[in-house]
């Protein structure tokens, strides 16, 4: 029998995680801040995620989104046995797991799609599984439907992907990766570096990146540079790639990497606007950018709104505050240096956004944030405070009531599991229909200190001691008394700043 792995690592299980891009709130957002209809949420739609690994991703998206259905794909079923677990422990009804090849889920009895997402599959299979991903899409995605797609890019990986390939050939004929082999490999590859091989001469960046391995876990280690296939593609390559499955580009599904004047200096905007072709702009872009991993939106079917009507939705869209208000002036750290945020209007939008969640076109009408410009300082605000991830985009108020009664029971399973080998560090929110990152500590208060009242400091020691986790001080276990004299500190700014935060997302 052939092997079914196909050249990926299977006996070294893959990291969890959860993807915000993966999200249909946010692909539809990261459209329509393009100029793209995408498809509609309230009334119902189809959604599957190929390469679904354990099923995080997918089972908090199909809690946070009840009037979607979802399916997550996934070859290894080991993958799939966690998933259906998962699914069990958080009683998601709207979610379907299903051990498939990308091939054998061609014939599978499957609806059509408004949203398929791959992420951290495509650079990383094999020719004949990247076409059978596409006779998928050809097959499974509605006209209007959207696909997610991460993958390596060029020229961001041109002076590192030789690295990879030198850990790939010292395992040749080794069998497979393995944490010892992988740890060999490494090993060996600084003892080439402290040979003075040239390529390491030319490309110092290369040696530091090989020094930050040893900090890095194993099981992503392997699949993210041990597998048999890997490859890094320019956007042009991918373009013409996707395009077999009557896919067009519409957009980076990360907002901030839409917008230029935060990433390309003066000079490269001019450059650019020489080039009228959008798949050549796009893909000489990331020459500025050198970006090393892309993750992109393709539309079958792209419906490019007007002007006007982008404007009208993008008024119609509800944002709500997701971080406490900073000290103003404040300044925002982007690649081509800083944004300063002055108090007026930054400061009005904040409390304007206090209370919950609010259309864009009802902040801007407010006479202390339109001021005497129109709105205009005031928009640009609110597009640095969006690229930012300070405020998001919500869902509608339809079906916020099953939304959040599901979303309970799935934080509280995944609360229950606060130390555990297998906690994951994002909860869903039932008012952004998608994963905000909590840590580890704020998830043990929301679990035990998120009611109008705090417990006594020591059950929280104790829980702490339970769940093996420690304070550190000055890189050492912290002692009882500085454990005590942390958590204290620890707790009273989680309900005074973060608790607020999370209680209108719903999460607590």
């Amino acid at each position: 029998m052939a092997d079914w792995s196909d050249g990926y690592i299977t006996n070294i299980e893959y990291t969890s995680g959860f993807y915000a891009g993966l999200s249909p709130l946010a692909q539809n957002f990261a459209l329509l801040y393009r100029g793209y209809a995408g498809p509609q949420l309230a009334d119902g739609f189809t959604y599957c995620e190929l390469g679904c690994g354990r099923g995080f991703s997918t089972a908090l998206l199909a809690a946070a989104n009840p009037a979607g259905a979802f399916w997550g794909i996934d070859f290894n079923p080991s993958h799939i046995s966690d998933a259906e677990q998962l699914k069990q422990a958080t009683s998601v009804p709207n979610v379907t797991f299903l051990e498939l090849s990308f091939a054998e889920s061609l014939t599978a009895d499957l609806p059509k799609f408004d949203f398929i997402s791959l992420h951290g599959v495509w650079s990383w299979i094999s020719p004949d599984n990247r076409r059978a991903i596409l006779d998928f899409i050809y097959a499974k995605l509605k006209p209007g439907g959207v696909v997610y797609i991460s993958y390596n890019a060029l020229p961001g990986w041109s002076a590192a992907a030789p690295l990879r390939q030198l850990l790939v050939e010292r395992l040749r004929g080794q069998g497979g990766a393995t944490p010892d082999s992988i740890d060999a490999a490494l090993s060996f590859a600084g003892r080439v570096r402290d040979a003075g091989a040239g390529y390491f001469r030319a490309n110092p960046a290369s040696g530091k990146r090989l020094d930050s391995f040893a900090a890095m876990p194993k099981n992503y280690l392997a699949h993210e540079y041990f597998n048999v296939y890997w490859s890094a593609s320019y956007h042009s390559e991918v373009v013409t790639e996707l395009a077999a499955a009557k896919l067009t580009f519409a957009a980076p599904s990360v907002l901030s990497e839409q917008m230029d004047a935060f990433l390309l200096a003066p000079p490269a905007r001019e450059l650019l606007k020489e080039v009228t072709d959008p798949t050549a702009r796009e893909t000489i872009r990331d020459y500025f950018l050198n970006a090393q991993f892309r993750r992109d939106l393709f539309v079958r079917g792209a419906r490019q709104l007007s002007e006007s009507e982008r404007n009208e939705r993008l008024l119609q869209t509800r944002l709500v505050l997701t971080r406490p208000p900073p000290q103003f002036p404040f300044k925002v750290s982007v690649p081509v240096g800083e944004v300063t945020i002055d108090a007026n209007p930054a400061k009005a939008i904040f409390d304007a956004l206090a209370e919950g969640p609010r259309m864009l076109g009802d902040i801007l009408k407010d006479p202390v944030i339109a001021g005497g410009d129109g709105g205009n300082v005031a928009f640009k605000a609110i597009t640095v405070l969006l690229a930012g991830g300070a405020i998001l985009p919500a869902l509608g108020p339809e079906q916020e009531d099953i939304r959040r009664e599901r979303v309970a029971r799935f934080n509280q399973a995944m609360l229950a599991r606060f130390g555990s080998e297998r906690q994951e560090h994002t909860l869903a929110s039932p008012v952004l229909g998608t994963g905000m990152a909590v840590p580890p500590t704020d998830q043990m208060f929301l679990a035990h200190a998120a009611g109008d009242k705090a417990p006594p400091i020591e059950k929280l020691t104790k829980e702490m001691a339970a769940r093996n986790r420690t304070f550190m001080k000055d890189g050492k276990p912290a002692s009882p008394g500085e454990t005590i004299a942390q958590l204290e500190a620890a707790l009273t700014a989680f309900r005074q700043e973060r608790l607020p935060i999370y209680q209108r997302l719903g999460i607590n």
